[in-house]
């Protein structure tokens, strides 16, 4: 929660007003930070749920790493939630080809530019669910967030809105992967980047022989054509 933190430790008042804008921010933080709790319980109620297939997302293994924040957006900042959340996507995908990288990261953002767009709505949640190829493993990415705009005229001259967003890499169970299924969880990570003919066929035969190595569909080998 520092993010949030450090920019309310910023604000300067007059005595008469600083116990106002203290109980205001701290109430602002407090609220952040049990959004980030909350999301935390959702997502393990959701890889909970794909475990036992009671719903149609891919279950996982183990959760890899997680990333928690929350944020305050001064008036007139350049910064935007969409680009926060994204480039802490990219951390968590690092370690692949820049080409998932660059897919899941501009999924990412165009689907936070038309879900959450900068408006006056008071507040916005959303959830986003990515499974995505590595270099060297399939993963998933939970991504749940939250955005409220401030109302309290003591700090609202000064913060606009906050947000919260909790994050989660895991690995996939990739035995209960199909090939066509497979293929396109490749496929949706490369959407959003510009590819020649050759370079297509080329992630496809890489998709292809990675789905052969994890042991994909139990340990099936599919034709290479």
């Amino acid at each position: 929660m520092s993010a949030l933190h450090t920019a309310i430790k910023q604000f300067d008042g007059s005595d008469e007003k600083k116990e106002e804008i203290s109980f205001a921010l701290n109430l602002l933080e407090e609220l952040a930070k049990a959004k980030c709790d909350r999301f935390k319980i959702d997502v393990k109620e959701l890889h909970e749920k794909a475990r036992n297939k009671e719903n149609d997302q891919l279950p996982v293994q183990y959760e890899i790493y997680s990333h928690s924040e929350s944020r305050a957006y001064k008036k007139d900042s350049q910064d935007n939630l969409p680009n926060s959340v994204s480039d802490a996507v990219r951390k968590f995908v690092s370690g692949g080809s820049d080409n998932i990288i660059n897919g899941i990261s501009n999924l990412v953002t165009s689907t936070l530019n038309i879900l959450l767009p900068e408006g006056d709505g008071q507040m916005e949640e959303q959830n986003i669910y990515a499974c995505y190829v590595g270099d060297f493993a399939v993963a998933r990415l939970d991504i749940m967030l939250w955005r409220k705009s401030v109302e309290a005229l003591s700090i609202s001259q000064h913060i606009e809105k906050c947000i919260a967003y909790y994050a989660v890499e895991s690995s996939i169970d990739v035995e209960v992967l199909d090939l066509n299924t497979f293929l396109l969880m490749f496929e949706k990570g490369l959407k959003n980047i510009d590819l020649n003919e050759s370079e297509i066929q080329t992630e496809r035969q890489r998709a292809i022989d990675m789905y052969i190595q994890l042991g994909g569909g139990g340990g099936s080998n599919p034709s290479q054509g």
